[in-house]
């Protein structure tokens, strides 16, 4: 836990609500995966520390490392360009959460970028090499969650899934949800 938690520890303010945890636990997975089915339909991944750390290495700059090692994340695609970029660092405290909607960002569609683009040097093919993401519609949308994070994680799960209703774009979007566990239990 100590690499892998150093490294969005030192990238980012403290987050509330961390849970620590030992390993990937299967049960406890699957439950967290049950609940989110009831509010979204998604693909979901689990990402092994190898497939975590090819993802962090996406990143040409120290900042693009820094926000691709974050434990939530939620990354929009338009065909393989990347549209919007949220990151848990850019999002405001709330109540042992994070408010998504940071500057209304989630009041339009696409959510407007919290992670400035032309400092991005990623597209959903590089991350295609790394996770089976096929993408089927207009829009792809990758969510990068833990379980030390549960609630943040969720919070972001549900954020994604009310601005595509309220817009209307349920249909035209494509959310895979990949749990990043085993990298930051360490194991």
């Amino acid at each position: 836990m100590l690499a892998a938690g150093a490294i969005f520890l030192s990238s980012c303010s403290l987050l509330f609500g961390i849970k620590n945890i030992q390993q990937f636990d299967q049960e406890k997975y699957d439950k967290v995966i049950a609940g989110l089915r009831k509010e979204s339909g998604f693909t979901a991944l689990v990402a092994d520390t190898a497939q975590y750390r090819k993802t962090i290495h996406l990143g040409k700059t120290q900042e693009e490392k820094k926000c691709l090692s974050q434990p939530v994340q939620i990354l929009y695609f338009k065909q393989s360009e990347l549209v919007s970029y949220h990151v848990n660092c850019y999002a405001k405290p709330k109540l042992g959460s994070l408010n998504w909607n940071t500057e209304d960002r989630f009041d339009v569609f696409v959510p407007k970028t919290a992670v400035a683009l032309e400092d991005v040097h990623f597209t959903l093919e590089d991350f295609r090499e790394i996770y089976p993401v096929e993408p089927a519609k207009e829009y792809t949308i990758l969510i990068f969650w833990t379980r030390m994070t549960e609630r943040i994680s969720k919070d972001a799960v549900k954020e994604v899934n009310e601005n595509l209703v309220k817009f209307g774009q349920k249909e035209h979007a494509s959310i895979f949800l990949i749990n990043s566990d085993q990298f930051f239990s360490g194991h």
